[in-house]
């Protein structure tokens, strides 16, 4: 018998990870399960692998052996596992934006704290908020109730204290990376790079700011 997690759409404790057995590699953590499939599987093609047919059936039950027996159900032999498309009316889950954001913000706290790490200035956050506004990627946080959406705000203030772009009213969560863009949008590139494999960065959009300045300030990063 085979398990699969019971929430897909959210980030389970400890994140969305899986090691590939051929190559020993490790991939993840990500708070979004998309995210972990298409970098599974931009891994078994980059080293000439074959990914097998029943990979997400394999990554499910790996993810339940390592959870809590609660979070984890009978794996239907007859249901076909879908991943959500990319929509602006996907709801990225509640939780998923929660703990994308304050992973990212444990970044910069610690960097912070190194004197590494400063926001960028609003000019920059601005211009990056423009595309995020009208990125389909850019899509809403589930709906959940005032209280528990001052949750995320909470992050957000943590992370960022009172700035805010021209556009924060537009701005939601990327459903590539699990976080709020008013947060995302002023975090400094080295720190976004550092966390980031060649092949995350290869899902956004050609249009994405993050790929545009990445292009303009190369550095050396991690390769699956």
């Amino acid at each position: 018998m085979s398990l699969r997690v019971s929430m897909v759409n959210e980030m389970p404790p400890g994140g969305w990870r899986y090691p590939i057995p051929e190559t020993g590699k490790l991939i993840g953590p990500f708070p979004a399960y998309r995210q972990l499939l298409g970098d599974v599987k931009r891994h078994y093609g980059a080293n000439g692998l074959l990914a097998p047919a029943d990979l997400e059936r394999r990554i499910h039950d790996w993810m339940c052996h390592q959870l809590h027996p609660s979070l984890c159900q009978d794996y239907d032999t007859q249901a076909r596992l879908l991943v959500p498309p990319s929509k602006n009316s996907l709801l990225l889950q509640f939780n998923a934006a929660v703990q994308g954001t304050l992973t990212m913000g444990e970044w910069f706290i610690s960097g912070r704290l190194m004197k590494k790490a400063k926001l960028v200035e609003k000019t920059q956050a601005n211009d990056r908020a423009s595309i995020c506004a009208t990125c389909p990627h850019n899509v809403p946080v589930g709906r959940c109730a005032p209280c528990v959406a001052g949750k995320l705000k909470a992050v957000i203030a943590r992370i960022v204290g009172n700035s805010a772009t021209d556009l924060d009213a537009s701005l939601n969560a990327c459903d590539l990376c699990g976080c709020s863009l008013k947060a995302k949008v002023w975090f400094p590139l080295d720190l976004l790079r550092k966390h980031m494999t060649a092949e995350h960065l290869a899902q956004f959009p050609d249009f994405c700011w993050l790929r545009k300045e990445a292009e303009c300030n190369p550095i050396t990063i991690p390769v699956s």
